[in-house]
């Protein structure tokens, strides 16, 4: 993975959004799905997988797009996006914000 965006940014309560991952694979590889995880004022996690189930090539740039909402309640934020492939996490991108 070598980048995250999220459009409209920065986010606000209840806002949906859309998220582009994107990369290039360095070798054949099954993605398996995309994990999204979301923390709450430091305390405990929520994932929401999506599937993928699609092989690609070594050397293959792919843009996954993802629709997002954030949540409602005023905090502190951090949300990581991770790739599963077969059958490992290999990918990992996080970044902060708050919900006023």
């Amino acid at each position: 993975m070598s980048g995250v965006d999220i459009d409209p940014w920065p986010p606000y309560a209840g806002m949906q959004a859309l998220m582009l991952i994107g990369g290039t694979f360095k070798q054949n590889t099954y993605v398996q799905e995309i994990v999204l995880g979301t923390c709450y004022n430091s305390m405990v996690w929520n994932y929401d997988p999506v599937d993928v189930n699609v092989a690609y090539a070594a050397g293959d740039d792919i843009v996954f797009l993802l629709g997002v909402m954030f949540p409602t309640d005023p905090g502190n934020y951090i949300s990581n996006v991770q790739l599963q492939v077969d059958g490992a996490y290999v990918c990992c991108w996080q970044f902060p914000y708050t919900i006023s």
